[in-house]
């Protein structure tokens, strides 16, 4: 197994799919041992496109789903899941669009994004520059 795990993970899946396309023929296996066989076959062709193992690791991505898990539970589950707590699909949304843009610390770009966007549904068009008093007043900000 850990010879398959190191092929898969140096960019040689097509190999262990032929490996394991030779032991599902063994005679002395079971129904069960072939099916599973099979199934982890038919995996491993479907995802082949995505299975650049050797080249994520190289540029340094990660592989696993820990990462996307993490993020998940810290942007989504930390605050959705709050104790009593009832959403709208709407009412989540918004709340883990804030949420997610004060993770990310991109408060500036959200305002200007939700004035632009405010002048555009209440006027028809976008401001060619904020107003007078809106630019003073961040400029004091920062």
């Amino acid at each position: 197994m850990s010879e398959q795990l190191l092929e898969i993970l140096s960019g040689r899946t097509p190999i262990v799919i032929q490996t394991l396309e030779n032991h599902a023929q063994d005679p002395s296996l079971s129904a069960s041992q072939r099916e599973t066989l099979n199934t982890t076959i038919g995996y491993y062709r479907r995802n082949l496109p995505h299975m650049h193992y050797d080249q994520y690791l190289a540029n340094g991505w990660p592989i696993g789903t820990g990462v996307a898990e993490g993020a998940c539970g810290h942007l989504v589950k930390d605050r959705m899941e709050q104790s009593g707590m009832r959403w709208t699909q709407e009412g989540a949304q918004a709340v883990l669009d804030l949420r997610s843009v004060r993770v990310n610390d991109d408060w500036d770009g959200y305002q200007r994004f939700h004035r632009q966007s405010q002048h555009q549904r209440l006027y028809g068009s976008f401001p060619a520059t904020p107003p007078v008093a809106e630019t003073i007043v961040l400029e004091q900000a920062a």
